[in-house]
This record gives C-alpha cells, sequence and structure tokens, in this order.
C-alpha cells in the first residue's frame, strides 16, 4: 500500500487539503502494515459509515484494486445532530471573539473556512452578497498551512440579513479555521455544556429553512448544494428546538 500512497504525491490537480485528507484516512494502512489483501477487511471494521465511505473513495482516488476492481463506494448518511435552540447558540456566540463568524454559519449557512474570509467587500446591492473563497487549511511538513482559494461549492450569491451584514469585517482579514474551531468548541462547552461544532451550526441555518417551509429550490439556492437531493436529507433530520430568526 505504501506504493500507492507514495504515488499520490506525483499527482497533479489534486488540491492539498484533498491530498492532507487522503493521508489521514489511509495513514492507519501503513501503521497497521497491511497487505493489499488485508485492507478491504480492515476497511470493514471502521464503525462508523460515513468514516468508510471516505476512505473507499480515498482508496480508488489512490488507485487501491481489489481482486482487480476499484472498491465499491457505500452510501453515505445524514448525519444527526441535537442542536441547541436559537436563543442558547446566539448566546454562546456572544462570548466568543469569533461571534461575527459564528453567526455567519447560523445566518448565511457559510461553512467554516468561508466564514474565516467573509467581509463587507463582497456585499451587493439588494441585502445580498456573494460567497466566492474559503480560507483552506492543511498539513504539511508537520506545519499548519492556510491559502484563500475558491469555496467547496460554487461561487453564488446569496441574501444576507441588513443586521448582520453591518456586523461583516470591513475588509477580508483571514482567519485560521482551527482557531475558530477551537474557539466554538470552547466556548460551547464552557457556557452550553455540549459540543457545538461550525456544521452544526450550518444544519441549523438549512433545517430551520425547511421546517419552516421554505420552498426546497430556494433553500437549495442559499445553501449551495449542487445537487437537490442534498438538501432533501435536512427533511428526514431528527425534531430538534428551533427559535425564530430575530430580525429576519
Amino acid at each position: 500500500m505504501s506504493h500507492v500512497l507514495s504515488s499520490l504525491d506525483a499527482k497533479t490537480g489534486i488540491k492539498p487539503t484533498t491530498r492532507a485528507s487522503y493521508y489521514r484516512l489511509l495513514l492507519p494502512v501503513i501503521d497497521l502494515s497491511l497487505d493489499d489483501p488485508e485492507i478491504m477487511s480492515w476497511v470493514q471494521t471502521i464503525p462508523n459509515p460515513n468514516t468508510k465511505r471516505a476512505t473507499l473513495i480515498a482508496l480508488r482516488s489512490v488507485g487501491y484494486e481489489y481482486e482487480g476492481t476499484k472498491p465499491k463506494v457505500t452510501r453515505s448518511f445524514p448525519r444527526r445532530y441535537d442542536i441547541p435552540d436559537e436563543e442558547s447558540l446566539r448566546l454562546m456566540a456572544s462570548y466568543s471573539k469569533y461571534e461575527v463568524q459564528l453567526l455567519t454559519m447560523m445566518y448565511l449557512g457559510l461553512r467554516l473556512g468561508e466564514a474565516c474570509i467573509v467581509s463587507r467587500k463582497d456585499l451587493m446591492p439588494g441585502s445580498r452578497i456573494y460567497i466566492s473563497k474559503q480560507v483552506a487549511e492543511w498539513s504539511e511538513n508537520n506545519k499548519r498551512m492556510t491559502e484563500v482559494r475558491e469555496p467547496k461549492s460554487a461561487a453564488a450569491v446569496i441574501d444576507c440579513p441588513p443586521w448582520l451584514a453591518e456586523l461583516l469585517p470591513k475588509l477580508p482579514t483571514p482567519l485560521v479555521p482551527t482557531n475558530v474551531r477551537a474557539a466554538l468548541h470552547w466556548t460551547s462547552k464552557r457556557y452550553l455544556g455540549t459540543l457545538v461544532n461550525p456544521h452544526m451550526l450550518r444544519h441549523f441555518y438549512v433545517t430551520y429553512m425547511v421546517r419552516a417551509g421554505v420552498p426546497l429550490p430556494v433553500v437549495q439556492r442559499q445553501a449551495r448544494h449542487a445537487d437537490i437531493k442534498t438538501t432533501m436529507v435536512y427533511t428526514d433530520l431528527q425534531s430538534y428546538r428551533m427559535g425564530l430568526f430575530d430580525n429576519m
């Protein structure tokens, strides 16, 4: 397997963040000194179905084959979150020095890297905002690397509440995603007694719109999902307490 991983270094067109993710997923194969026939047995022991799926995708990407064919990728499962109510999330965010970034995840549905670079420079007429970049982060030679690049989804214009637009930084000053994530983890455990991660705030945003009856094509546009099937996953999430969007 080591020769397959080494071939990953020679591949072009792979984002540094994707390359780092592949290494993270497949390094246990090296640590356990697994031969090619043993790898699929090891994959079956991965308890989280989404981690298992990501590992299979990584194996296919580096050229691994089992009995002459690439491994079949299993289907994904929607993540289930028990998200605190809006009032609790807002209170928690108010104690963080990254409050504005947390609010953009809650009320714009931004991903962590996007929240780390968004500013008033991205605002457009008519309470709209152009999401066209993110701060990507990865590890290289035991050093944390960051780079402003295109977002995970295609660049898009979405609605932005006027009250939130006024809070955005005037200029795009890149923040380190790891720092924002760590601060959110600490603040949520300190003030809510539970762990909140960045993607939970995006779930809060998208699921609220679905539960409020916003048409799915509109939700898809706001969430910047390439496939409406991704948006439809949110219609099947477990029930949890939600407040109302203040001033929206």
